[in-house]
């Protein structure tokens, strides 16, 4: 030791050394070339008041400079397992408690920590305050060392619940993401460096994937426009690809889609499908599994005015405009349409005819030996048991059976089944079994009937008249 300054009065406060410079000079200036220190400061009272070292600036300069020109810190602060902090900075002025300027190579603050706790505490507000206009070069960058983990940020408000941000950057876009979550909840959303964007998934596979699971409740998906003066478009999709726009895939309980509309507007519709191109459909409904069906329409209104499960109308200016067009299948069973209950129209029902549709055509003999074998009857449809899904007709009834006709002439009954599905929803939350029943039958065409009646009238008739000519000459 070269030289000692010691003050054992533990009652004297006055300064142990001090150094009084009018110049412009520095107060105190120590090199050292060796190993160890240059300056050993320790403090072993307990007065909580006290420190080892104050150094105040009354003027405008600095109040300490520390300078590295080697490999070694400027200053370094190691706070123990005991100590509140290796370094506290504090300023009741507007200023910084402490500035901190790095060149353009080194960093101005290097804090590091090896257990849990915190390099650097921050108790009040924070500002960044830097010229940047690139990604590569950010006002804040955090690294995660080990490799193929999350740098994450934590935010909290007492307790131990917080939210978390991370980022993880992997082998490539795919791999690499970023994420919010909740401590309680888990992920919330997660983007991957690919542009997928993940609600209540972390492995997002389409540019915008939202997942619920069992503990999800409410709708997964709302839009919501409560200003009734907007008509702008709630959900806009557009495609210049030739893939599908809307693609929906049921496999539960419930309804692939469900669309209300509770407005009192006349104009509007729940659903509205348009097609502008020159092909393909404004609305397609495909079923492909046991039973069910792609569109279905219920009208079930309580007041009086009318209501429509399914409206169609054409309005066309050129060309053939349908309301409702449905095409039969190459199926035995296949229909373009099927009504189970009444069907009424106001307008023609209109059956094809023309002659350049037609081969094979023959005049048609024996209409009244054929009539005269029909053995009309009255009867009553069956309502009960798996008949009760058909919506037969109630009442007294007046027809042909089919089998009585089908010998008559075959052409005019033809096979048909009819078909409904049940399902088991007994179990709460659990999908219930469909059950589907068939019921074959024989049907009459009744339109097919017109020409053989007219035929058997001519036939009728052409009696009458031979009638007609034979009494006419037993009266001469």
């Amino acid at each position: 030791m070269i030289a000692q300054f010691q003050n054992s009065n533990a009652a004297n406060s006055s300064n142990t050394v001090n150094i009084l410079n009018n110049g412009s000079g520095y107060n105190l200036n120590v090199n050292k070339t060796g190993q160890g220190e240059a300056v050993y400061i320790t403090k072993n009272n307990t007065g909580s008041g006290t420190t080892a070292m104050v150094v105040t600036n009354n003027g405008i300069g600095n109040t300490m400079d520390a300078f590295a020109t080697g490999t070694g810190y400027a200053g370094y602060f190691n706070g123990g397992t005991s100590s509140s902090g290796a370094l506290w900075a504090k300023t009741t002025g507007v200023q910084y408690a402490g500035l901190f300027d790095g060149d353009l190579v080194g960093g101005g603050v290097k804090a590091i920590v090896s257990g849990s706790g915190y390099a650097g505490f921050f108790g009040g507000k924070t500002k960044i305050d830097y010229n940047s206009n690139t990604s590569s070069n950010p006002h804040l960058a955090i690294y995660e060392q080990t490799v193929g983990d999350w740098a994450r940020i934590n935010f909290y408000s007492g307790g131990s619940s917080f939210f978390s941000t991370a980022g993880l950057v992997g082998a490539g876009a795919i791999s690499s993401k970023y994420a919010l979550s909740f401590s309680g909840t888990g992920d919330i959303f997660t983007a991957t460096g690919d542009g997928n964007f993940g609600i209540g998934i972390s492995t997002p596979t389409y540019r915008l994937h939202v997942y619920g699971d069992a503990a999800y409740t409410g709708s997964m998906s709302r839009y919501e426009n409560n200003n009734s003066m907007n008509n702008n478009t709630m959900i806009d999709i557009f495609t210049l690809s030739s893939s599908v726009l809307v693609n929906g895939t049921k496999s539960g309980i419930g309804y692939g889609a469900n669309i209300q509309k509770t407005g009192t507007l006349s104009s509007s519709a729940a659903i509205y499908g348009g097609n502008a191109g020159t092909n393909g459909e404004g609305i397609r409904g495909s079923v492909f599994g046991n039973g069910g069906y792609a569109i279905y329409g219920n009208a079930a209104g309580s007041g009086a005015n009318s209501y429509y499960g399914v409206y169609g109308y054409g309005s066309g200016s050129a060309g053939a405009d349908y309301g409702i067009y449905g095409v039969q299948g190459t199926g035995a069973n296949d229909w373009a349409g099927y009504f189970s209950g009444n069907v009424g129209y106001t307008g023609m029902l209109l059956s094809t005819s023309d002659n350049k549709l037609k081969q094979n055509v023959q005049n048609f003999s024996g209409a009244l030996q054929q009539v005269m074998q029909m053995q009309p009857k009255t009867y009553e449809y069956k309502q009960d048991g798996d008949y009760a899904h058909m919506n037969l007709p109630r009442g007294e009834q007046v027809g042909l059976i089919a089998q009585d006709l089908e010998k008559i002439i075959p052409s005019l009954v033809q096979p048909a089944t009819f078909s409904y599905s049940v399902k088991d929803d007994s179990k709460d939350g659990e999908e219930g079994a469909v059950t589907t029943t068939q019921i074959d039958y024989k049907g009459v065409n009744y339109i097919g009937l017109i020409p053989v009646l007219i035929g058997a009238i001519q036939d009728q008739q052409k009696e009458i008249d031979e009638l007609k000519l034979q009494i006419s000459q037993l009266s001469k």
